[in-house]
């Protein structure tokens, strides 16, 4: 039984890198650009675990059989919702430049080699170098210094079925990019913009309290950093619950609870829609001609245990075992950023845990369909985690949410 949730931040959000912080004197505590997956689940399943037991101890909440089984429990999320409208990362298959005050875009596609031509591969060795496609890389520009983080769910299904084109996306992040920040935009779809600024970060100061005299110590102060999200944008989740709930959660639930770091609070609430996460009939119109390319967008930063690559592609960079069900992919190109660090920390060790390596949300696989039904494929891996299964006990990134994708086709580009 899947239920979805809509979550409403009351307070800033402490999202905590990896860097070591002890409060002492002068010591600041960064945060993360974005919320990840793995912080919404966890306060998610706490949440619902206060639902089914006694105890409202964040270490006893899992005590019970009944409620350790909401560990096990599959969460999608997090996404950004602003009125009624989704909103996903930028994807990374474009560059927003800027040359003489006017925004660049230009759109990255590999193309079918000639036989001149070929791809230097990738790694220390040049792997892959027979089976990746090259791609034309524009003349080196200054990078925009205005990006959007985020853009709408209309937007994002107009780019996954082949548009807008270059002149028209430059024309439309051109004006956003150009725009100053403290500005409001021209209102799109619902009476929201179509492209959203990365997120506000507040600083705090503190003092520091000792333990042995609670009293606060002189000249002892340490900086904390939340994000700031836009005032009426909440955050979309679901959780994949067994059939059998127990009686004791209601049919619709709200409440408030922590959210991130320092306890900062949301409410949450069971969302009355649940749309948001199936496919759009734009994006299966796209797909029902059988399309021969297929690319793959990240909307949640993912786990791969070959790093860039995932698991599920094997040495000639082809799609194999329960990913094969419905089509047969084979990989001709990817556009990643640098790869995104994500820890965190163990309540039931008291320590921090291992950092991760990920693939950023926004990045960019591009497939060959080289047999099957890529139609289904779309339609059943909508906003399904494609990570990998870690091979530590302590992270569950597959169950957190980590490597929702998004899918849509393209064009090799002509030489």
């Amino acid at each position: 039984m899947r239920r979805t949730f809509q979550i409403q931040p009351l307070d800033p959000i402490m999202i905590r890198d990896g860097k070591p912080f002890g409060g002492s004197s002068g010591a600041e505590a960064h945060s993360m650009n974005d919320i990840t997956p793995g912080v919404l689940a966890g306060s998610l399943r706490s949440m619902l675990g206060k639902y089914m037991s006694a105890s409202s101890s964040n270490q006893d909440v899992f005590a019970s059989s009944e409620t350790l089984e909401l560990v096990k429990s599959p969460v999608r999320g997090p996404l950004y919702r602003l009125g009624d409208a989704e909103y996903y990362p930028l994807p990374h298959d474009m560059d927003v430049c800027q040359k003489a005050g006017a925004v660049k875009v230009s759109i990255r596609r590999p193309g079918v080699p000639s036989a001149e031509q070929g791809c230097l591969g990738t790694g220390r060795y040049g792997e892959h170098g027979d089976t990746l496609w090259p791609v034309q890389v524009p003349s080196r520009l200054k990078p925009c210094p205005r990006v959007p983080a985020l853009v709408s769910a209309e937007w994002m299904i107009r780019w996954l079925c082949g548009g807008p084109d270059q002149s028209a996306a430059a024309g439309e992040l051109g004006g956003w990019c150009s725009r100053p920040a403290a500005l409001p935009g021209p209102r799109g779809l619902s009476g929201y913009e179509a492209f959203i600024a990365p997120f506000d970060k507040e600083s705090r100061m503190h003092t520091t309290v000792r333990e042995d005299s609670s009293a606060a110590g002189a000249r002892e102060r340490f900086a904390t950093e939340a994000l700031v999200l836009p005032p009426e944008m909440t955050l979309l989740a679901d959780i994949e619950l067994n059939a059998g709930d127990p009686p004791v959660l209601p049919e619709k639930m709200s409440s408030i609870h922590t959210l991130g770091g320092r306890r900062g609070l949301a409410y949450f609430t069971e969302a009355e829609e649940k749309g948001g996460w199936e496919c759009p009939e734009a994006v299966l119109e796209s797909a029902a001609g059988n399309p021969q390319y297929l690319r793959m967008v990240l909307a949640t930063p993912a786990y791969f245990s070959k790093g860039w690559l995932p698991g599920w592609l094997n040495g000639q960079l082809e799609s194999s075992g329960a990913f094969d069900a419905n089509a047969r992919l084979k990989l001709r190109w990817a556009c990643i950023p640098h790869w995104q660090p994500v820890s965190g920390w163990s309540y039931r060790w008291n320590q921090p845990k291992a950092v991760r390596r990920l693939v950023p949300a926004g990045s960019v696989y591009f497939f060959e369909v080289t047999s099957g039904e890529p139609l289904r494929l779309v339609q059943e891996k909508w906003l399904a985690s494609v990570s990998d299964k870690n091979r530590r006990k302590g992270a569950f990134d597959k169950e957190d949410g980590y490597g929702l994708v998004l899918w849509g086709t393209w064009s090799p580009q002509q030489w």
